[in-house]
C-alpha cells in the first residue's frame, strides 16, 4: 500500500503480445492509477543476470 493509501498490485507476466493495448486498457480501467509499462521511454534496458548482465535493445529504434 502507498502512502496515499493506494494498493500496488505486482503482476508478473511471461510474455506481453501488445503492451501498447494493454496499456491503453490499464490507465482506462476504473481505479488504475497509474501501471509499470514504460513504454517508449528507453532504447535499451540492462537486466542483471548471474555471471554477466543481459542488455535488451528495442530493434525498432
Amino acid at each position: 500500500m502507498t502512502d496515499s493509501q493506494n494498493y500496488i498490485i505486482d503482476l508478473h507476466l511471461n510474455q506481453i503480445i501488445d503492451p501498447a493495448k494493454l496499456s491503453n486498457q490499464l490507465i482506462n480501467t476504473v481505479g488504475v492509477v497509474e501501471h509499470g509499462l514504460f513504454l517508449n521511454v528507453v532504447d535499451k534496458v540492462v537486466v542483471g543476470k548471474k555471471g554477466q548482465p543481459l542488455i535488451l535493445e528495442n530493434p525498432d529504434k
